[in-house]
Order: C-alpha cells, then structure tokens, then sequence
C-alpha cells in the first residue's frame, strides 16, 4: 500500500464505518422491526365487517379508540380502530337496515428499540350482530 493509498483509507474507512452502521441502525429507529411498526406512533386493526357498499355505517367506540370505515385486502369493507393507549375498546357499527354489530380491539404497548413506546393493536373479537334492526337479536 503506498503513503497516498494509506492517507486516502485512513480518512475513507472511518466514514464509511460510520455510514454502515447508520444503515443498519436506522431502519429500527423509523419503523423497521423492533415492535415500532412507526416512529413510536399508533398501529391499528382492520376488522372485516359482513356488510356491503349499500349499508350506510354509524361507528362508535369507547373513548379509549378511534374507529372509522376502511377497506382492505381484496376491496372488503370493514372498521380500522387504533388507539394512543393500552387498554381494550369496545367498538359498535349501526348499519342502515338497523343492524348493529359490536366488537373488541385489544391494544399494548410496547417499547420502541430507539427509545419512547408504540401502541400495537393485539388482537380483536369478531363482530358480533347484536341487534338484527328488526327487533330481533343476531
């Protein structure tokens, strides 16, 4: 190795140390594992509801959660709730035929591998039909 060569990989191998480990360490750190799917923010839960396009939808959910229309996968219709704290929401979903059909969303919190937490919805109830609007029962 010659004295140019040498100056050049003495000033380069440093840098470039500090570069790989910035490349692997950043992905953790916005999101790339580690239980911090975002920067420490909330991941939610699609919940696939056995509806149509044709019934208009009133959701509601306990104070912990919210809870808002989604669609998903190969275009199904159902609710996506999230939520900033740990804890378990109860969500309900009035259709326009008065149908109603409630569940539960479990939510945890975990810590983030580059410090503060994420909320990670769990695990979810599948809708139940609780009221068929026509004075029935599901």
């Amino acid at each position: 190795m010659t004295y140019l060569s040498f100056r050049l990989a003495r000033r380069v191998l440093p840098a470039l140390a500090v570069g790989v480990a910035a490349a692997l360490l950043l992905p953790a750190c916005l999101g790339g594992g580690h239980g911090c799917g975002l920067a420490c923010g909330s991941n939610g839960l699609f919940v696939k509801l056995p509806i149509t396009d044709s019934d208009a939808l009133t959701i509601t959910s306990d104070p912990l959660c919210t809870a808002q229309t989604a669609r998903e996968g190969n275009n199904e219709l159902g609710v996506y709730a999230y939520s900033q704290d740990a804890g378990t929401c109860q969500v309900r979903v009035e259709v326009l035929n008065g149908g109603t059909y409630t569940f539960t969303v479990a939510f945890q919190s975990r810590d983030c591998a580059c410090g503060g937490t994420v909320i990670n919805a769990v695990d979810a109830s599948a809708p139940q039909l609780i009221s068929t609007g026509d004075g029935g029962t599901g």
